[in-house]
């Protein structure tokens, strides 16, 4: 058989084979699939319909099984010395701040009197600013520390990774009423001292309404959420126990923490402080987050400074021994209790989530649809005009030689025998 004689590939043109090229197949179109997706036009159906969950994250040091807030700093990544070293943080930054806005509240003093009263003069309108914005600064001192603990900083707001303002909206809302109540009682019950416009009024209340709701937030930050799950983060978040165990024991410690930074000196002042404390904890429990327990300080203190710009406020840090009495306790807690029971029922109607697990590992990036099959396009010549094919030459012997011009290139040519031999040529001979 000869090199000529070869089976050319199916639909493929072969080096020696001539001719027109042969169609290529086309593939086979997929066969449709019980609940594949809606074809598109021009193609068959694109690939079955399965159903992908939503890409999510993964967060780094995070929980990786449903915790609540107070655990949220105990991860697979936990050391004891990052506690220490937050609580190092801590200090340092809230002595500093302190320190300079205190300053800036002898400033404010000397700026508005052109005098600085000692400290043994009582509380000043410059100096009541400066306390707020020391305890403001509390927050972004806060949201450092969680740093420390290798969280992203929207985590210490919630489990949710950010602060839920609508939730914390409706916190306000519910939360209002109870301290308006108590707010007209003790007008109507209790003894007012003299109101009147004084040198102070028109800054406190600017200072009042624009630092109070900072100076509770910032509290709120330091002891329900640093304090807090500092405390928690040494119990393993592993079973249920550990985490009512680990709740109860930050609850208590950031309680005791609250109380003492009020600086009372009287029982009943310490007990209210404390409660009112364990309350907000509890809140983080329920909610996931500083949200309710935020509201709940912030109408606290607002309702209760409403009269304090019109008043003489020197006396105003006056906790010493024997400044309140056992009426404390059922006085000012009553709206938080009552405030802690309607948020809580709150929370559970709106299904506030209340745990999470950032750190959960979660499905991938899902793959890119399944494009349609196309049957590829037949072969044809490049694109550009038609070529206008040239007459075939003409088969006329070469000078001198038998052979045809046109047979000089052509492989498989053979010369023609003489006449009268046999035929020697690879046809023949197979």
């Amino acid at each position: 058989m000869s090199d000529n004689d070869h089976t050319p590939f199916e639909g493929v043109p072969g080096p020696q084979q001539w001719g027109p090229p042969q169609p290529v197949q086309a593939p086979q179109p997929w066969l449709p699939y019980p609940n594949a997706a809606p074809s598109v036009a021009g193609g068959g159906p694109t690939a079955p319909g399965w159903q992908y969950a939503p890409l999510r994250l993964v967060e780094r040091d995070v929980p990786t099984t449903p915790t609540h807030y107070h655990g949220f700093w105990r991860t697979q990544r936990w050391r004891w010395w990052r506690v220490l070293l937050a609580a190092v943080v801590t200090v340092v930054g809230f002595f500093a701040a302190g320190f300079a806005f205190g300053l800036f509240g002898y400033a404010i003093d000397f700026a508005r009197t052109g005098t600085v009263d000692g400290t043994g003069s009582g509380l000043t309108a410059g100096l009541f600013l400066g306390n707020n914005l020391a305890l403001a600064s509390l927050i972004p001192i806060a949201l450092l520390v969680s740093l420390v603990f290798r969280q992203p900083m929207r985590w210490m707001s919630s489990v949710t990774g950010h602060f839920r303002w609508r939730w914390f909206g409706a916190s306000l809302a519910w939360c209002l009423p109870f301290w308006i109540v108590l707010a007209v009682l003790s007008a109507v019950l209790g003894e007012q001292g003299g109101l009147g416009v004084n040198k102070d009024t028109v800054f406190m209340i600017f200072a009042v309404l624009l630092t109070t709701p900072l100076q509770c937030v910032g509290e709120e930050f330091l002891c329900r959420g640093v304090i807090n799950r500092g405390v928690a983060s040494f119990f393993p978040q592993t079973t249920r126990l550990l985490q009512v165990l680990s709740a109860i024991a930050g609850g208590a410690v950031s309680s005791v923490v609250f109380m003492l930074l009020h600086n009372a000196g009287d029982v009943w002042l310490n007990a209210n402080y404390f409660l009112f404390a364990s309350i907000g904890c509890y809140l983080g429990w329920v909610t996931g987050g500083l949200e309710a327990s935020c509201a709940m300080h912030i109408v606290n203190n607002l309702t209760a400074m409403v009269t304090l710009p019109f008043t003489d406020f020197s006396g105003m840090f006056n906790r010493e021994a024997g400044s309140s009495s056992p009426a404390v306790l059922v006085i000012d807690l009553a709206p938080v209790v009552l405030a802690a029971i309607v948020l809580t029922w709150r929370a559970h109607r709106k299904k506030i989530t209340n745990v999470s697990a950032p750190g959960a590992a979660g499905p991938t990036a899902p793959p890119a649809p399944a494009q349609p099959i196309q049957p590829p396009l037949p072969m044809a010549s490049p694109a550009g005009p038609p070529v206008r094919s040239r007459a075939p030459r003409r088969n006329i012997p070469r000078r001198g030689t038998g052979v045809p011009a046109s047979s000089a290139a052509a492989p498989g040519w053979f010369p023609a025998a003489p006449a009268g031999a046999a035929r020697d040529s690879p046809v023949s001979r197979a």
